[in-house]
């Protein structure tokens, strides 16, 4: 079940960094377009 609790932890991670990551992309975005 090593594979589960695996899958567990890379779920958690991707929920937890997601709007972390969109967040910053949107700040970068817009940088981008008023420059």
């Amino acid at each position: 079940m090593k594979i589960m609790s695996f899958l567990v932890r890379v779920v958690v991670t991707l929920i937890v960094i997601s709007p972390a990551v969109y967040w910053s992309w949107d700040a970068v975005s817009t940088t981008t377009a008023d420059d």
